[in-house]
């Protein structure tokens, strides 16, 4: 059934559902029902990806529902699945170019664009790049052909498309999600310039080179709301080591900026109520649900202690 729920109608279903997304206590209960038996037998890594599969359908299946109830909305939605999506065009494009990887896929129903079937042909990038032609994820191979060039596209046009599901808004809720969007942008790219620098060892004109693929995509003023939230970071944490000149990590660095993030979302759900605020701030807290919940199965995989696991969930105390 198409085009079933007005505004109204919409928005109260959203309100109903936020109520019941994940607490700290109810991810503590999930790693407890979760926590493997005593027999010391761990899982391989194709029954974690499965496992997430199947995680995913089942946080996801509310959405399926109801990309097709309000036609005003519906762009959004489509928007957000396509960056599951995007996740799956990532995963064929590191095994075109023999990456090492986990085959994990994120099943979209009858809104997926690519087959998970597709795994199984080993096709080079030039073999997708023929099959997705004329569809929204062509640009990804416009130009050049190096893994990293690859990745930075695929991003972008994750990006794009989230931008793109705005046209359809009207003024006043195209401002708010420009804001929505900006601002995690922003957080994004704080998290990517530390990790690409910590983790990969990246130099800092790789780095802005591989930025500057969305800061040509995005509108609105960037450099601001990335001082922003650089701000909050360290009003928030106050850190001691921070104080004396000793940076925090990456991970420690994306955590407190999640956290952050979490709880401007959550003060965005709430801003009004006739608005697109409840629609988009909803689906941004789906997501961290699903990467909550793949955190406990990870931990569990390596058996980190449940405080450990825990204690890296975004989420309300």
């Amino acid at each position: 059934m198409k085009q079933y729920a007005d505004r109204e109608y919409l928005h109260t279903r959203i309100y109903a559902m936020k109520g019941r997304l994940y607490g700290l206590r109810e991810y503590a209960a999930v790693l407890r029902e979760r926590e493997p038996s005593r027999d010391g037998e761990r899982r391989d890594e194709g029954d974690r990806a499965a496992e997430k599969e199947i995680l995913f359908t089942d946080v996801m299946n509310d959405v399926f529902r109801l990309v097709e109830a309000s036609d005003y909305h519906r762009p959004l939605f489509l928007a957000f699945l396509r960056q599951y999506e995007i996740k799956n065009l990532k995963l064929l494009l590191a095994k075109a170019f023999k990456k090492q990887v986990i085959e994990q896929w994120y099943p979209l129903g009858s809104y997926a664009l690519l087959d998970r079937e597709l795994l199984d042909e080993n096709l080079s990038p030039g073999g997708l790049k023929e099959r997705l032609e004329e569809t929204y994820l062509a640009p990804v191979f416009q130009s050049g052909n190096t893994f990293d060039r690859f990745m930075i596209r695929a991003d972008a046009t994750g990006i794009r498309e989230i931008l793109h599901s705005a046209d359809s808004l009207n003024s006043n809720d195209r401002e708010l999600f420009l804001e929505l969007v900006h601002m995690r942008a922003a957080v994004l790219l704080a998290s990517w310039r530390r990790r690409l620098a910590d983790s990969y060892g990246w130099s800092r004109e790789r780095i802005e080179d591989w930025l500057e693929a969305f800061r040509d995509i995005l509108e609105g003023d960037l450099p601001s709301l990335s001082l922003k939230m650089e701000e909050e970071l360290e009003r928030e944490t106050g850190d001691p080591g921070a104080r004396a000149g000793v940076s925090p990590d990456a991970e420690d660095l994306e955590y407190r900026l999640e956290m952050l993030w979490y709880r401007w979302i959550r003060h965005f759900f709430y801003r009004d109520f006739h608005s697109v605020c409840p629609v988009a701030a909803y689906l941004w807290l789906l997501s961290r649900q699903v990467l909550n919940l793949f955190g406990i199965v990870d931990g569990l995989r390596f058996q980190l202690p449940h405080d450990v696991i825990l204690g890296r969930i975004v989420t309300d105390s």
